[in-house]
């Protein structure tokens, strides 16, 4: 408004104030947004035998894996329930996680998106938000008898599936499609109408609406269910932090769901109704907690203001979306594994205003009760970057060792390698984070060192097959190929494989090949008279590196065929032109270079993809090295190369074949187990993307499968399971129907160590993977599904990422299984460890093998399913497995 005197300054005035008020949170009338879908909520899933009201009326337990069994009568296929008596799945919370003051650090931190799809088997959702009731209220003075009872009532509405029963504070404020009575985690929500999940012509309805086909419309809508406007009174708010917690119940399935076909009849695999047709009837769509403008309540609904340090888990993928939530403390980074192991944890350092000069620093960690410490030289301090995945989500992966200044958000990561000779017990310490202009924060570390010591990493189990590329490391630095500043690089990218134990090294001798080198290894010299000599020399010092980080590995790839090869021009040798015999001639020699390290028995040919060498190519190598077996990585499952007589066969020695990283599709009271480690075969899964249910291993992939891999391809018994017609089909390894003949995997291969994008102009952020187009792999090129890189190229050289430390502590965990294992299944052994010791190492071992079944199954990059394997609930599980680790081999 303007005064009479026509000046502005009560105008002015007005518009500060309407500033101000904007900027603390107040409006003119509208309710204040105290929780959403979008804030920051800690969640717990619980999973269970499916519950199913069948068509006669009554309760069944339903098998959660596979829930129906196909019956082929006269060439037409119906389904019928598949009953159980057992329940399996995992933990309920525990009976206070609904109280103000239990400590949920342990839940998921999951920021909107509370739907859970698809199907995976789910009982319990329960969720916890949290939000500030200030005294006096926020932004007004003091008045006597002012306090959080004078605070204006709020406001619930909800839509979801199943039932709902929610608290405030730990006592009940109301519930929704739940009987009345007292209710358990098991108790099931109200039936849904069998409308609900078929449409009018008896199929099952799939699972989302899409855009293009708005087809029974009212029939979804049937699945969500509303709370309607509730008030919670204000007496049952507090002074500080208040917790709105909510706990969503399934509804039983109705038979129907299992037993009815898709409006696809082509289409009737699991993986495929399961994905597009089941539901969970158990799911938060949408939350809205609200209160009076003039009520004493502090919205949570968007980042906090200010500098802060707070915790976030190293299991769940930290994009820069994420924020803290300003009603948690600061919690200690909790860490525990076994001597000789690394370990990492890590804050998060957010502002509002730019991060300069952020710096962290550890002190020692001092064993509790006195006895010894930890040195500080032993925790390595990093801070994350970001790396962009797709066109809108920014994540963190490479751990350079000085952070960027100016950023809003970087974490601080810290790993903890455990001296040999460290003392078992709890360790204390405390690590310093700094930044200009801010008052230093003390991050509390607390460690748990177990009384067991873990192997070194060549000597692990678990097999990982990395591919280290040469050409990519020389572009990436803009240094000449085998200069002394490439051979360098070359060295530190082998050190830090090593504390990986990787177990391949692959040796182009070709030119061109899908790996994207231009020249072989092998320097191939014409001499006078026409012929040529061979220089070794690169070979030779590449080897040397080899040995002398990752020790001998068990394959050696003598890169010497590539789909475009052609016997009758010599197999592309570095560019020059040579008969078929010039390769078998350097075969010889080769080796001669292999055994002078110790590395004959390791050598094998390659490099056989859904494409082989033909008969000309296997018998010309195989009359001078009869006993050098074939690597291969394909879709296929190949056990030999060459033609059809057995003659002119080679046997495949090295085989990776297309599949998820975990696939485990075997129950621990099945009859038959798989046990990898004990494959005297190098059949290992090439884990590119989801192969039918199992879980795939990209740069996209979160951390579920850089950090399970191990363990879960390990127990593996087949990566898929395919339906066909009336049963399922063991059809996981390459179209392979007879696998249960192998032991299990033993590992992964065709793991990328650097083929970073270091291409040029359009293809920038291309890899040199499949650059020449004679020598494209398709669907399997490691351009393309898979991971390219677990190492990043730092300011200097390599360094690691998030997923190389997650892959680290995953191998490192599967020697804890193997351990515990091995003694279970050796009567001698069992027979040392005792009855309750045994027990226990059976229960602990069985549990995991059910919690990678269920993983199996679910798991999908849209699905938040997979998250309850990326919370420290999973860590806890894992401090148990080393404990008795511990204990068995303190036995032994």
């Amino acid at each position: 408004m303007f005064r009479a005197d026509g000046s502005s300054k009560g105008f002015l005035a007005c518009l500060s104030l309407s500033f101000w008020l904007a900027a603390s949170g107040a409006s003119f009338g509208a309710d204040v947004v105290v929780l959403d879908t979008n804030s920051v909520w800690r969640t717990h899933r619980t999973f269970r035998t499916e519950e199913v009201r069948l068509d006669s009326g009554a309760l069944a337990k339903v098998d959660p894996f596979t829930p129906r069994e196909g019956i082929d009568k006269d060439g037409v296929t119906t389904y019928k329930i598949r009953l159980t008596q057992s329940t399996v799945g995992t933990e309920h919370p525990e009976e206070a996680w609904r109280r103000p003051d239990f400590d949920d650090g342990a839940w998921n931190r999951q920021p909107g998106e509370l739907t859970s799809d698809p199907y995976q088997a789910l009982a319990l959702f329960c969720v916890r938000g949290k939000f500030e009731v200030t005294d006096p209220p926020a932004g007004r003075s003091p008045s006597v008898g002012e306090g959080p009872a004078n605070a204006a009532a709020l406001t619930l509405t909800m839509t979801f599936q199943g039932g709902v029963v929610v608290y405030l504070n730990g006592k009940e404020v109301t519930r929704a499609f739940m009987p009345e009575g007292p209710v358990t985690p098991d108790t099931l929500a109200e039936d849904y109408p069998k409308e609900a999940h078929v449409n009018p012509e008896g199929t099952m309805l799939q699972l989302r609406v899409w855009p293009h086909k708005r087809k029974h419309l009212e029939r979804h809508a049937m699945r969500s269910r509303k709370l309607p406007a509730t008030t919670i009174p204000a007496s049952m708010l507090r002074r500080g932090v208040n917790v709105l917690a909510v706990e969503v119940h399934r509804a039983p399935a109705v038979e129907a769901m299992f037993t009815t076909r898709t409006e696809k009849p082509g289409r009737f695999d699991d993986m495929w109704v399961r994905t597009n047709f089941w539901w969970n009837r158990c799911a938060l769509e949408t939350v809205k907690l609200t209160a009076p403008p003039e009520a004493a309540v502090v919205g949570n609904v968007k980042p906090p203001t200010g500098f802060r340090v707070w915790n976030h888990t190293v299991l769940d993928q930290l994009s820069t979306g994420n924020y803290p939530d300003p009603n948690e403390p600061l919690r200690p980074v909790l860490i525990c594994g076994a001597k000789n192991g690394s370990y990492s944890g890590q804050v998060v350092v957010s502002s509002s205003g730019p991060i300069n000069a952020l710096a962290a620093s550890a002190g020692e960690l001092r064993r509790v009760g006195g006895g010894g410490a930890i040195p500080a030289s032993a925790i390595r301090i990093a801070y994350p970057e970001e790396y962009p995945i797709g066109s809108r989500f920014v994540a963190f992966d490479t751990l350079a060792d000085e952070p960027t200044d100016g950023t809003k958000m970087r974490p601080v990561w810290l790993t903890v390698h455990v001296p040999k000779d460290a003392r078992a017990g709890d360790y204390a310490g405390t690590v310093t984070v700094r930044a200009d202009g801010e008052k230093p924060v003390e991050v509390p570390v607390r460690v748990r060192v177990v009384d067991w010591t873990l192997p070194d990493a060549r000597e692990f189990k678990t097999h990982l097959g990395m591919v280290q590329s040469p050409d990519s490391v020389a572009m990436q630095y803009d240094v000449p190929m085998w200069s002394p500043r490439h051979w360098r690089l070359l060295d530190e990218t082998f050190r830090l494989l090593a504390q990986l134990g990787a177990k391949t090294a692959y040796l182009p001798i070709i030119r061109q090949t899908h790996f994207g080198n231009p020249h072989g290894m092998v320097r191939w010299i014409r001499k006078p008279d026409g012929t040529y000599d061979h220089d070794f020399s690169i070979v030779e010092r590449y080897l040397d590196l080899v040995v002398k980080h990752l020790g001998r590995i068990p394959v050696v790839c003598i890169y010497l065929w590539d789909i475009d090869s052609n016997p009758t021009k010599g197999y592309r040798p570095s560019g020059k032109p040579r008969e078929g015999a010039g390769s078998v001639l350097i075969t010889e020699l080769m080796r001669a270079v292999l055994a002078k390290r110790g590395l004959e028995k390791s050598m094998m040919f390659g490099l056989g993809s859904d494409l082989l060498p033909d008969t000309h190519v296997v018998s010309d190598l195989k009359a001078v090295a009869p006993d050098v077996p074939w690597a291969c990585h394909s879709h296929m499952f190949w056990e030999r190369v060459g033609g059809r007589r057995p003659g002119e066969r080679q046997r495949v020695g090295y085989m990776a074949t297309v599949g998820g990283a975990i696939g485990v599709f075997w129950n621990p009271d099945d009859r038959r187990h798989f046990y990898g480690w004990k494959n005297p075969t190098l059949l290992v899964t090439f884990a590119r993307d989801a192969g039918g249910t199992g879980v795939a291993m990209l740069q996209r992939g979160g951390c579920a499968c850089y950090r399970l891999f191990a363990e879960g391809s390990m127990i593996s018994g087949r990566l898929y399971t395919v339906e066909w017609g009336p049963r399922k089909d063991v059809v996981s390894i390459g179209g392979m129907r007879d696998f249960d003949r192998f032991a299990g995997l033993r590992g992964i291969g065709r793991v990328g160590a650097d083929f970073w994008p270091v291409m040029k102009g359009k293809r920038q952020s291309f890899p040199i993977t499949g650059r020449y187009p004679e020598t494209g792999w398709g669907t399997i090129a490691l351009s393309r599904y898979v991971t390219q890189y677990v190492l990043a190229p730092g300011k200097k050289g390599p360094v690691r990422t998030i997923r190389f430390e997650l892959m680290r502590e995953a191998l490192q965990e599967a020697e804890a299984r193997i351990l515990v294992q091995d003694a279970l299944l050796d009567e001698a052994a069992r027979a040392k460890l005792g009855k309750t010791l045994a027990e226990r190492g059976e229960k602990l071992v069985n549990r995991r093998t059910w919690a990678f079944r269920h993983l199996s199954e679910s798991y999908r990059y849209t699905s938040w399913g997979y998250k309850f394997y990326l919370t420290p609930l999973w860590e806890a599980r894992s401090q148990k497995l080393y404990q008795t680790a511990a204990d068995v081999a303190n036995k032994l």
